[in-house]
């Protein structure tokens, strides 16, 4: 157990190591492609750390590909799946994304109404696609599937529109990890597949915190599928109904209102969104 622990945390380390090596040359990278955006206090950020996060996390798996226990290796070909397809879609969004549609219901009406076809509209589809079939496997029977694919969709937009301040949605994913990882239905040896991911994010959390870079959709999707895939293996049913739910809570809110002024309102709420953050 022992020595299991120090392997588990010496991946987390890696993914954590990797993006502070790397971070300050993929800064620069953005900036010289001119990936770049303002964010809520209207200043001109470098945009898309997010698929820092994934370069390293997908490199990393290649190793444990060769180390893991079994169990994770059948997992672990699905996870690279689902967050290539969910960093990349996001990046598409991020470099030639329309700023003036907002949210998933802007993008639906513009396609409906006008005929337009955006790319937050083209990565809805993909995302949706790409979440069944990550899913399929994962799943016991249809209903399961259907249940598991829209759990795995909501999250994916969950974090997405958590990511509209510094650390929002960095915090949201490892809070929410943190929160409900003791009623994992599986053993601590398998999370391996897990600990860079948690790593590279806890890495990208200061300069994202500090508003020095932005993670961008690259990486708002790429939490939110890596978090969905982790609560459809490691969580029991009922962890998995409570998310749902409080994602379509979210996503409601979103639609009629603003989480923003929700958490503004909220004294505990204002106080956990603002720590860390350097404005």
């Amino acid at each position: 157990m022992f020595v299991k622990g120090i392997c588990l945390l010496l991946w987390g380390i890696l993914g954590f190591g990797g993006v502070k090596l790397i971070y300050p040359l993929f800064e620069r990278f953005l900036a010289d492609i001119s990936s770049v955006q303002v964010n809520y206090q209207g200043r001109k950020t470098p945009t898309g750390t997010g698929l820092l996060v994934y370069f390293v996390c997908f490199s990393i798996g290649g190793y444990q590909w060769l180390f893991s226990a079994e169990t994770s290796r059948e997992l672990l070909p699905w996870l690279l799946l689902g967050s290539t397809i969910a960093a990349f879609a996001g990046w598409l969004d991020d470099q030639h994304g329309e700023q003036q549609i907002k949210g998933l219901r802007g993008h639906v009406a513009a396609f409906w109404r006008h005929g337009r076809l955006t790319t937050g509209f083209l990565k809805a589809v993909v995302l949706s696609i790409a979440g069944g079939l990550v899913a399929l496997p994962l799943s016991q029977g249809f209903w399961h599937w259907f249940f598991q694919t829209n759990l795995l969709i909501l999250s994916v937009n969950t974090l997405n529109l958590l990511d509209v301040r510094p650390g929002r949605a960095v915090k949201g994913f490892l809070f929410s990890i943190s929160a409900v990882a003791p009623f994992s239905v599986v053993g601590w040896q398998q999370w391996d597949i897990w600990m860079p991911y948690l790593g590279a994010v806890l890495a990208v959390s200061r300069f994202d915190l500090q508003a020095r870079s932005m993670l961008g959709d690259a990486g708002s999707n790429l939490l939110g599928m890596v978090f969905g895939l982790w609560l459809l293996t490691t969580q029991p049913e009922w962890v998995k109904a409570f998310f749902l739910c409080l994602f379509l809570g979210l996503h409601s809110l979103a639609e009629v209102g603003s989480i923003s002024r929700v958490i503004e309102r909220v004294p505990f709420l204002r106080w956990v969104d603002g720590w860390g953050r350097q404005n």
